[in-house]
């Protein structure tokens, strides 16, 4: 797309975008790309608080890693809001983005699924 979200952090900072939702009548599955470019950030993907986090990237990022990645997880039937947290771990400053966020078919490949919205 043309646009994306992103956050910047400094040494030990997390950062986090909400999206709160009527409650999901049935499991659900959320697809996104994603970007990080700093070696010790990682980014989570919850479903209802940031205790139930289904998505978790490698937070060891190397320099052929910083390209566009696409993932996706699942969140459960009554899920009411979905998370998108970037935490820094590490001493250096960092950044998180996402964009492409899509509801799809709950099986199947990612490249194969179809949107559902």
């Amino acid at each position: 797309g043309d646009y994306y979200a992103a956050t910047f952090l400094f040494p030990r900072e997390m950062a986090g975008l909400e999206a709160v939702t009527e409650p999901f009548t049935e499991k659900s599955r959320l697809r996104f790309q994603y970007y990080e470019g700093t070696h010790g950030v990682q980014l989570k993907g919850c479903c209802s608080s940031i205790e139930t986090c289904p998505f978790s990237s490698d937070k060891f990022v190397s320099v052929s890693d910083r390209v566009w990645k696409t993932a996706s997880f699942r969140c459960p039937k009554g899920t009411d809001k979905v998370i998108f947290l970037c935490e820094n771990t590490r001493t250096n400053q960092g950044a998180c983005a996402i964009d492409d966020l899509g509801m799809v078919e709950t099986e199947g490949s990612l490249k194969d699924v179809r949107p559902l919205c």
